[in-house]
């Protein structure tokens, strides 16, 4: 899904979900899963972007 933010996930659930090969108990779970239960739970495996230094402007 190329990482998008929790809030966005939860909308492509609904897609993906059923192609997932997992019990029909946790495709339920999957569908009633909060956005912020999503960035929680994914917070550990999403790949941190580092900040970007912006030059002083004197």
């Amino acid at each position: 899904m190329d990482q998008p933010c929790g809030i966005r996930m939860k909308d492509m659930l609904s897609i993906w979900v059923p192609y997932l090969d997992v019990s029909d108990e946790v495709q339920q779970q999957l569908k009633t899963i909060s956005a912020a239960s999503i960035d929680r739970s994914l917070k550990e495996f999403k790949v941190k972007a580092g900040k970007k230094v912006r030059p002083l402007l004197y």
